[in-house]
Order: structure tokens, then sequence, then C-alpha cells
């Protein structure tokens, strides 16, 4: 009987450890999955105690992120405009809790100080997502304009508008035809659209980001359109009110950016395009209404492709340029200001300048050949001179002493012939 009691004892001590264990186990994934911060948080009390409380919260909430992200994490801040739209923008998603430890004033300041838990395993699994982000590289590119659509949202703009777009279809993909091609990518138009791709278009635009990708999907278009990247662009009718009392008229357009990108599967909603114009010019006022619209359209679509596909798998090159014949300062300064205006170009200095004769030195995320080619194609458009670069073999820089020679900063240079030939207009 004894016996039998203590086996009963020895039963129920191994039942409570494995229980206890159990509670330390459970609570050690838990805890894995979160990390804890205490941060502070500062406003301006300008209007009232209430609101300048609730955004010293929101700036302490904000900094928390921001202090695991790039301190804890040591994320590399290149990444920074993705982990804002991705992360920072949605940071209720990624705080599990907060608490006040302290509060108060500070002359016009209100500071607060917050005991801030974050859900440490869902950051670090979406920051992978996002350094990653080596996206399969796209080259054939395919244009597609969808017919206007009528309607502002919430403009309260009067029903006044015109049967007609802002944007100008063959002009738009001339321009950014040649603006593109400099980048490695290669544009087309698509031709007429059948009905049901039609329609399936209106729906993707009339869609969210985040419902297409629950919802809809690139694998849809597959076999109806041919392209790596297939960008959709469709402008609002030409809205018009008069102002009466100014004697003008104000005029108003939009344009939506779509891409379906086939070799990554996935949808994207640039932010939506806005021109305003006011004049009392009708034709005037169309034709800046139309400029604008145009040149937002093509910044909005270069920029997002070079940032999603260009910059991110980018490796810096340095190269030089070797101008011969410009006549006039005027004319050096225009050309060295349009190869600052290309986006991948970080960086352009003048090196030597010698009667006749300069070199830049310029760093780039373009190569080389494209470059050239950009150079010899598109850089002095709508100037009185023209280029022919030839690209020179690379010369490799010798290092000072011996030790230099295993140093990874000593890299070899691209070096371009860039002769300028001037010439009356209509001989160019």
């Amino acid at each position: 009987m004894k016996i039998c009691r203590q086996s009963k004892v020895k039963l129920c001590f191994l039942i409570v450890m494995i229980f206890l264990f159990t509670i330390v186990v459970v609570n050690s994934n838990v805890y894995a999955n979160t990390v804890t911060k205490t941060i502070s948080g500062q406003a301006v009390l300008t209007d009232g105690v209430e609101k300048a409380r609730k955004e010293s919260i929101n700036d302490a909430l904000g900094e928390a992120l921001n202090n695991y992200i790039y301190g804890d994490m040591a994320v590399n801040h290149k990444f920074e405009q993705q982990i804002d739209e991705i992360i920072l923008k949605n940071r209720n998603r990624y705080i599990k809790k907060f608490a006040i430890q302290n509060e108060h004033t500070l002359g016009e300041l209100y500071q607060i100080e917050l005991r801030v838990e974050l859900k440490s395993q869902l950051i670090e699994r979406d920051l992978k997502k996002i350094e990653k982000s080596e996206k399969l590289k796209v080259e054939n590119l395919l244009l597609v304009f969808m017919p206007s659509k009528t309607g502002f949202p919430g403009s309260g703009l009067e029903s006044n508008s015109h049967e007609t777009s802002a944007l100008n279809p063959p002009a738009l993909e001339r321009e950014l035809q040649q603006e593109l091609a400099v980048y490695g990518f290669t544009l087309s138009g698509a031709d007429a659209l059948t009905p049901e791709l039609k329609s399936m278009m209106s729906e993707l635009l009339a869609s969210d980001e985040s419902s297409a990708r629950q919802e809809l999907s690139s694998a849809w278009f597959k076999g109806m359109l041919v392209g790596d990247l297939i960008i959709v662009v469709r402008a609002s009718e030409i809205r018009e009110e008069r102002i009466v009392s100014l004697r003008k008229s104000f005029w108003q357009s939009q344009a939506e950016i779509i891409f379906i990108d086939m070799k990554n599967s996935a949808i994207t909603h640039l932010p939506v395009v806005e021109t305003k114009i006011v004049g009392d010019d009708y034709v005037v006022g169309m034709q800046r209404l139309t400029r604008e619209l145009s040149d937002k359209v093509c910044s909005y679509t270069i920029d997002r492709l070079l940032r999603d596909y260009v910059v991110p798998g980018g490796s810096e090159e340095r190269i030089e340029l070797e101008c011969l014949g410009f006549r006039q300062p005027a004319d050096f300064i225009i050309f060295k200001e349009r190869l600052k205006s290309l986006r991948t170009v970080k960086e352009v200095n003048l090196q030597e300048f010698a009667a006749g004769s300069l070199t830049l030195e310029m760093t780039t995320l373009t190569p080389a050949e494209l470059l050239g080619e950009w150079l010899n194609s598109a850089a002095a458009k709508d100037l009185n001179f023209r280029l022919h670069a030839t690209l020179l073999p690379a010369l490799a820089t010798i290092p000072a002493d011996q030790s230099a020679i295993n140093n990874p900063a000593v890299v070899s240079s691209r070096r371009y012939l860039v002769q300028v030939v001037y010439g009356a207009p209509d001989s160019l």
C-alpha cells in the first residue's frame, strides 16, 4: 500500500513537471515572436494637449520601428523607400501593444515614453522579402492605352467635360521609347484590344493593389498579350469649370497607371497622376495640360521601372567622357545637365578642361554600352550640335604601391571619346 502511494506521488510530480515544462516552452515561443522597446516621442503643443499627445505617441511608435529595423536589424538604407511603403505606413500591423511609461510637457513640447512590443518575427519576414527583392529581369515592355473614363471622384467639378483625353498615345509612346532605351528596356505599343481584354483591364484599373493581389493575377493575361511587363495607362477626359469672376477656366485631367509583371507574377498600381491648369485661352490651356500630364506619366513610369528593376540590382560603374569640340561653355553646361538628368547617373564631375577639350567623370548604374547609344541618339536632341561617342578600351588604374594591388577600391574605368559636331539643324 505504501509502495502504491509512493508511485502515485511520483506520477503526480512527473505530470506537474511536464505541465510546467510545456508552459515554459509555449511562453518561450510566444516571446520569441516579439521584441520590446522603450522609446520616446514628442510633438509641439500648437493645437492643444490632446492632439500633441496623439502625435507624440505616433512619433514614438514610428521611432520604435525605425530603431528596430535600422538599429537592431541593421537593414541597409537603400531599401528605405520600400520599407516606408510596406512597413512604416502600415505600422499597426507590426505593433502588438504599447503602454505609456511617462508623459510630461517641456516648454512648448509634449514628450511621452512608451514601452512598445513589436511583432519581430513578422517584421523580419517582411524585411527578408524586401531585401531579397531581386526581381527577374524584364526587357520587353508593352504599352496599353485604355479608353478615357469620365469623372473625378470627389473633385466637385462641373460635368462640363470635353470628349478628349489629355494624353496623346503615339507621342507618349515615342517619348517613353527614347528614354527607356538607355536603361535597357524596349517598348512597343499594343494593337486594338479584344472586348474581353478591355473588360479585364477595366476591372484591374478599378481595383486597388491589395485586392488585385488577391483576386486578379498576371497569369490571366498570359497568351493574350506579349511582353515581360505590360504598362496600362488610362486618362480621364478633360474637365472644365468656368471661373466667371476671373474670365478664366479651370481644366483638370487624371491618369491611372498599372504594371502587369508577367515574369514575376505581380500587379502594381502607381499613384494617380493629376494635372490642373488655370488660363483664359482654351488652346494654350489644353497644350499645357497635355504636356504636363504626359511628362508626369513618363516620370512616374520610368522612376518605378528603375526602382523595381534596375537600381536595386544595379552595380555602380565609373565612366570617363573625353569631349572634343565644344565651342562655348554654355553648350557644355547644357550637355552636363542632360547627363545629370539620367535617373541612373549619381554624379558628374569635371576632371580636366582645356581649349576645345574637357574630361567628365561620372558614376552611373547604366551600362556603358547603353550610355553610348543614348549619347549618339538622344543626348543632343533639339540642340545646335550632335555627338559621336566611341567606347575606348578600358584603362586599368595603376596602383601607387604594391599594397594597393589587392585593394578592391582600385577599379578599371570605362572611357568614351565624344566628338562634338556643330552644324545647321537641318544638316544634323
